[in-house]
């Protein structure tokens, strides 16, 4: 007996795995996140924009702590 396909997204290896984390956002801030979209022109993701910001600020955070 054949198995089913597995119905979704396939499984990422060990150590590349992330975690959804749901959040909200007022909608001045998701036009001005999709207009920075526009203006880059690279095609990036909302999703990947906002990583991309939170991982600069986390940087920048551990740089004026020392």
């Amino acid at each position: 007996m054949a198995r089913k396909p597995r119905v979704g997204r396939p499984a990422l290896p060990k150590g590349q795995q992330q975690t959804l984390v749901p959040v909200r956002f007022p909608p001045d801030l998701i036009e001005r996140l999709d207009a920075e979209i526009e203006a880059r022109g690279d095609g990036m993701s909302r999703s990947a924009l906002i990583r991309l910001y939170v991982a600069e600020g986390l940087a920048g955070a551990e740089k004026r702590r020392g």
